[in-house]
């Protein structure tokens, strides 16, 4: 029917990055007044891709009520209150999305990264460790845990768990470079690795020296948590 193909275009156009126009597929539908969850989930992403935090969340608060269940668009109203500088709400808004879904990495890291920059290390270990019982072989999971001791100052615990990322993912680029960056190791365009044979990766020009500053080269920088698509 009509809505449902103006919804799969409006997801394909936010998949490619076109938050505009799925504004204005979603548009026609919003004004006939309906009532459907997943449409106004749509609607408040668009928004929220497009950087209109307010907006976002009063269409993605209404898509809630309608589908309280619905750990998406929990995360997604998180990530949008989290645009706004609502903190508290916007954390208890992912806490219920990685309650309702476990395995909801989305929702997961960003709650990791909302407790990161609010400095409160020990409820981001909480929450990467819950995300870890979950999947407990995701290479990504255990990097990010292992940003979450770099940020603790724990840099035995973070080379474990960099190291459990390499195990289950030897070629994990973001890994091998935050293992590097934990161990202070940089040397002539080799990170080393003492469970892996020497690794060589491009060098980022000359003179950075034998010892990673605090301000890594651009191609040994790395997020700790993964790009998603309200990034």
């Amino acid at each position: 029917n009509n809505l449902y193909a103006r919804k799969l275009l409006a997801q394909a156009l936010l998949k490619n990055n076109q938050p505009a126009e799925a504004t204005a597929v979603l548009a026609p539908a919003l004004k006939e007044g309906n009532q459907d969850a997943q449409l106004l989930a749509l609607t408040g992403q668009s928004y929220l891709q497009a950087r209109d935090f307010a907006k976002a969340s009063a269409y993605l608060e209404q898509a809630s009520a309608l589908a309280p269940g619905a750990a998406s668009i929990r995360t997604s109203l998180g990530l949008s209150q989290l645009g706004q500088g609502d903190w508290d709400k916007a954390i208890g808004e992912l806490e219920r999305a990685a309650t309702l879904d476990p395995k909801n990495t989305e929702a997961g890291f960003a709650l990791v990264q909302a407790e990161l920059r609010r400095g409160q290390f020990d409820k981001a270990l909480a929450a990467i460790q819950a995300l870890e019982k979950a999947q407990p072989d995701n290479a990504t999971v255990h990097n990010m845990k292992g940003g979450v001791y770099l940020n603790k100052q724990d840099f035995k615990n973070a080379r474990t768990s960099f190291e459990k990322a390499l195990a289950l993912n030897p070629v994990y680029f973001p890994a091998v470079a935050n293992l590097a960056k934990s161990a202070g190791v940089y040397t002539s365009g080799y990170i080393l690795h003492s469970k892996l044979s020497t690794t060589q990766f491009p060098v980022c020009g000359e003179g950075h020296g034998r010892t990673i500053p605090p301000l890594m080269p651009r191609c040994l920088q790395t997020r700790l948590i993964p790009a998603t698509g309200h990034a």
